[in-house]
């Protein structure tokens, strides 16, 4: 009798330290499967806004090439008065990406460079452009377009790497 007690106080200690020791790993493996969904999604945001961030730098860029070029063409056949029109028009546009522009610059030293180099050539671009100097437009439109190629570049080569 005393054999047959001791026999099921184990077998309702073992069953009851089973069960715990099971809830307790499920617990623990939930929490790690929850904290490992959290990290994937925190990743996943990081790249989609990188992703719309480096999309507004590419519009900013072609707006401003675009711009420029439209520009080139205006400046033949306007007058002096709608050139400074224009060039009050293509400031405006530029300047809504300027935000995002900045905040991206501060994360990668190497595309804040193009950058700077980019924003000093399309300011030569709207000078020549003010002075009516199409000779000096047409190189600084060539140069602008060769570097907005290599800001390109550097931001699919940025961006394939957060995706990694």
């Amino acid at each position: 009798m005393d054999n047959s007690i001791c026999i099921a106080i184990i077998t309702i200690i073992g069953t009851l330290a089973g069960v715990l020791l099971g809830n307790w790993l499920q617990s623990r493996n939930t929490k790690q499967q929850r904290k490992w969904m959290l990290d994937d999604q925190k990743r996943e945001w990081i790249r989609r806004k990188k992703q719309e961030d480096y999309t507004l730098i590419l519009e900013f860029i072609n707006s401003t090439l675009a711009n420029i070029l439209h520009a080139q063409d205006e400046l033949t056949s306007q007058t002096i008065e709608k050139r400074g029109d224009l060039l009050i028009k293509y400031k405006e546009k530029i300047a809504n990406a300027m935000p995002v522009t900045i905040k991206t610059m501060r994360e990668d030293k190497e595309l804040a460079d193009m950058l700077v180099k980019f924003e000093k050539k399309k300011n030569g671009a709207f000078d020549a452009f003010a002075k009516n100097d199409p000779t000096r437009l047409n190189d600084v439109i060539n140069s602008i377009s060769g570097l907005g190629g290599s800001i390109k570049q550097h931001l699919d080569e940025s961006l394939e790497k957060t995706f990694d």
